[in-house]
């Protein structure tokens, strides 16, 4: 615990670390989506970045292209494990919820069909009613 008090700003209060359970991950659920949500940014770059340098390898061999896919490869094994602890612990926290993710997207509306292919045709208006 870290006590800070800036005077002059009148700022006072206290900052605590988070409370990590034996997994090494915070038991709040917003720090739990913010962390699912860097790791899934970490994946996405990764993913990108060895398709990239797989494409100039079609391209031209390059030895430190090949290492660097390697090592992409280990690391987005970490952070695929580390990103499947933290939606357990999701799921753990939220038994009833699930992670939005698992969830089924909802279905769109369908859209309504046109009058006339509906067989729905206008009658005509009455004398003396102007729309």
């Amino acid at each position: 615990m870290v006590e800070v008090h800036i005077p002059k700003r009148g700022i006072h209060g206290r900052l605590e670390p988070s409370r990590l359970d034996e997994d090494g991950l915070p038991e709040d659920l917003r720090e739990l989506r913010d962390l699912e949500a860097l790791e899934k940014k970490a994946i996405e770059h990764l993913e990108r970045s060895n398709t990239e340098l797989y494409n100039f390898l079609t391209e031209e061999e390059d030895k430190d292209f090949r290492e660097a896919i390697a090592e992409n490869l280990q690391v987005l094994e970490r952070k695929h494990a580390r990103l499947e602890k933290i939606l357990e612990k999701i799921l753990e926290l939220t038994p009833n919820q699930g992670p939005v993710e698992l969830m089924p997207a909802p279905k769109p509306a369908p859209k309504p069909a046109p009058a006339k292919a509906a067989g729905y045709a206008p009658q005509a208006l009455p004398e003396g009613l102007d729309l």
